[in-house]
């Protein structure tokens, strides 16, 4: 809520300023009145970016995942993948697309390997990060621990949760912008909020596309801080009462 309210007083400041014509940039209770006037105009589209960005984030999840999980267990790896994965989260999701275009074709499917290819490293790196991190804090405790695959499912990577999670919602962050664009740049018999945005901009309908900004705004807002932020409060409850 706090969020949302910063959102919306930085925009009534913006258009109290004059900076723009109020048709341009319209005050956000113009667009909440609009948004009102029809408020299931959304709910179609949202629906179908949500249930695409839960398919890639999985998708994602799991390539990164396995990634990740190899590379910890093989020590040798960890260096040179860790490496591709930063460099990887250097490319901006846009600059796959044309790549995705040609290997794939003008479908959801070029979206979903977008996704992919932008979410996964985060998710690998985060899972590198925390079994070092963890691997470093507990060392080794003796003869009689596990060692190998056990160990590395048993005890280290559940004392890395807290960074396997950060990494998992950096990748959401990456899946939601990939989605977005891709909603946006490529034109599908399903819209997506992303695809609604270009067809209302198409039709010169400004306050529309502020409306549907707005939806995708309070999207991101909620999936980011509700779900993986609470995730996140409790995994360093448990960190810090475990000791």
């Amino acid at each position: 809520m706090a969020a949302l309210a910063i959102f919306v007083l930085a925009w009534q400041l913006v258009v109290w300023s004059n900076w723009k014509p109020q048709y341009l940039l319209p005050s956000p209770f113009t667009v909440f009145d609009a948004m009102w006037q029809h408020p299931g105009a959304f709910s179609h589209n949202a629906g179908i970016t949500l249930g695409h960005a839960a398919i890639g984030l999985a998708a994602a999840i799991a390539v990164g995942g396995a990634i990740g999980v190899v590379a910890a267990a093989i020590g040798p790896l960890r260096a040179p993948v860790r490496s591709i994965v930063a460099g990887l989260e250097t490319l901006p999701a846009v600059v796959w697309y044309p790549a995705a275009l040609i290997v794939v074709g003008t479908s959801w499917y070029s979206i979903l390997f977008v996704i992919v290819i932008a979410a996964a490293p985060p998710i690998a790196r985060g899972i590198l990060d925390g079994v070092g991190r963890t691997s470093r804090r507990r060392g080794d405790a003796g003869a009689s621990a596990p060692r190998g695959w056990v160990r590395l499912r048993t005890v280290v990577l559940p004392g890395s949760a807290v960074d396997v999670l950060a990494g998992v919602r950096r990748g959401w962050l990456l899946c939601w912008t990939a989605l977005l664009t891709g909603e946006i740049l490529l034109t599908l018999p399903s819209l997506g909020l992303g695809g609604q945005l270009a067809f209302e901009r198409g039709l010169n309908d400004n306050v529309a596309v502020y409306e549907v900004m707005v939806v995708i705004f309070v999207l991101g807002v909620l999936v980011d801080g509700v779900i993986f932020g609470t995730a996140s409060k409790a995994l360093q409850r448990r960190r810090a009462v475990s000791g």
